[in-house]
């Protein structure tokens, strides 16, 4: 396995991939925003999902898409998440007064 040579064991290309893309997309747009658009892609996702399964009509490959999908939201929104948590943790409004 190659993540084991490089010391990722346990990470999937999966997450590399949707981590390197998360992370330009986080660092070209407003964070906030990127973590409103992921919530809406994740609602549309899982409508899809519970649409078709509604239907019926899920099939194997449908499924795998939408579980793509769904990690790959996870992972842009989790990014956008720990840098607006590092931002806002810094902020000297946000800090306590001293007595």
């Amino acid at each position: 396995m190659v993540g084991q040579d490089i010391g990722l064991d346990g990470v999937d290309t999966e997450t590399i991939v949707c981590l390197l893309i998360g992370g330009a997309v986080n660092d070209r747009y407003d964070r906030r925003v990127v973590m409103l658009v992921a919530d809406v892609v994740r609602a549309l996702v899982l409508a899809a999902l519970a649409a078709l399964c509604l239907t019926g009509a899920l099939k194997p490959w449908e499924l795998l898409v939408i579980a793509v999908a769904y990690g790959c939201d996870r992972h842009v929104r989790a990014g956008a998440e720990r840098q607006v948590a590092s931002l806002d943790m810094w902020r000297p409004e946000l800090a306590l007064e001293q007595p």
